[in-house]
């Protein structure tokens, strides 16, 4: 298939130029690592593409697309219930101050991981529903299964890129930036599901897929009839598990999963925080999270606000791999290369508390807005489904009135 392009503005299309061109370490290792990603994807839908297209003769695409829908429709339910589960579980645990969601569960315990804790499944199977279901109320109809037959793709739909997209954009063209390269990935299996004879062929080369992941259920929360789900996984490494397709974020990263050990899977979904820590050399059990990064930054800047913690270990990672830096002009002092964290403070206007929440990001350089403002432009791992979904070129506004923004430089 051709290759689509990517368009960028002159300004962005220069930050980028810049960014390749620069001899920072952290920057050429974010750009390859994004590059790689990207690549692997793009490689492994072809490939299911193919494989779907070799294998539909004889195959009726309105019974293929019915049995689509059908499926959807039974792991919806599915789904539905072991969400319900999970979430009556936090409750309780929250009832009674405990804590059950943890970067490192015990699931003999009952605890999980925040990437099942958050699972999207079921904005996934909405949104390939939605895709087929669209598809056959065109003007002119079409079955999605005859489209990946003839190796054609839905209008938007397209996924063979030679550059970092941005997130959090729809161009019309592709399906980067939000969450439709997801659903492309998990339509793909249904259809592969309709031309495979048992789960073990549908779920075959899962443990180095770019596209798909497993993420383990505790057996407390195991719920019946969950095996017939299209997304269900058994083996002796995992005798429950998730299957998510995703488009290398996951809350969480891969944080507890011990399916892959302590560094994860290679092309495996990461959050922000666990992306910039394992590209900068922090421990891989203990990446710091924005709250770790706040606590280190006001140490070492001796800023007003809460501080301490010296000696835990995550702000104690933070600060053995990052020198703070204090910005006062961000023309000149905010550097491609830097490590870019901001923190919210929506209801502290003060910004001396903790704060709750945030992002972490690599700079690729910095953009002027129309207000005159600056825009910190990223290479950014994020997720807002169904909007915004992603690896790529993300931009944040400098000094909003909510947020701490801080830098930081690897050391």
């Amino acid at each position: 298939m051709k290759k689509a392009l990517i368009k960028y503005d002159n300004e962005l299309k220069s930050i980028l130029e810049n960014a390749y061109n620069s001899p920072d370490k952290v920057l050429k290792a974010s750009l390859a690592w994004e590059a790689d990603l990207r690549n692997a994807s793009i490689q492994e839908i072809s490939e299911n593409i193919s494989d779907f297209s070799q294998n539909t003769e004889g195959y009726n695409y309105s019974e293929i697309d019915q049995l689509i829908l059908e499926a959807i429709e039974k792991d919806q339910e599915l789904i539905k219930r072991l969400n319900s589960t999970i979430k009556k579980a936090e409750e309780e645990a929250e009832a009674k101050k405990q804590v059950i969601v943890k970067d490192y569960p015990d699931f003999s315990k009952g605890e999980m991981t925040y990437s099942l804790s958050t699972n999207k499944m079921e904005i996934i199977l909405n949104g390939v529903k939605e895709l087929v279901n669209k598809l056959h109320t065109q003007k002119s109809p079409e079955y999605l299964s005859e489209l990946i037959a003839e190796q054609k793709l839905p209008e938007g739909y397209e996924y063979n890129i030679d550059s970092m997209p941005e997130i959090g954009k729809d161009d019309g063209v592709t399906v980067y930036g939000n969450s439709k390269n997801t659903f492309l990935k998990a339509a793909l299996t249904y259809l592969k599901k309709a031309t495979v004879t048992n789960v073990v062929k549908l779920w075959s080369a899962i443990d180095s897929s770019a596209i798909a992941h497993i993420i383990p259920i505790p057996e407390k929360y195991r719920v019946e009839g969950f095996d017939e789900c299209t997304f269900s996984y058994s083996d002796d490494k995992t005798p429950d598990g998730l299957v998510i397709h995703h488009s290398f974020y996951s809350f969480g990263g891969q944080r507890g999963e011990p399916r892959y050990g302590i560094n994860g899977k290679k092309h495996g979904p990461e959050d922000c925080s666990s992306m910039v820590g394992k590209l900068t050399g922090c421990k891989p059990d203990k990446l710091p999270s924005t709250f770790h990064y706040l606590y280190s930054f006001r140490n070492q800047l001796n800023e007003e606000g809460n501080k301490g913690l010296e000696t835990d270990p995550y702000v104690l990672e933070s600060t053995n791999n990052f020198e703070a830096i204090s910005v006062k002009d961000p023309q000149k002092d905010i550097r491609p290369g830097m490590l870019y964290v901001f923190r919210n403070f929506r209801n502290d206007p003060t910004k001396l508390s903790d704060g709750a929440g945030g992002h972490t990001a690599i700079v690729l350089g910095t953009s002027k807005r129309d207000d005159n403002n600056l825009d910190i432009v990223t290479d950014s791992c994020a997720r807002d489904m169904p909007n915004l979904e992603g690896r790529g070129i993300q931009k944040f506004e400098f000094n909003r009135s909510h947020v701490k923004d801080m830098f930081f430089r690897a050391k």
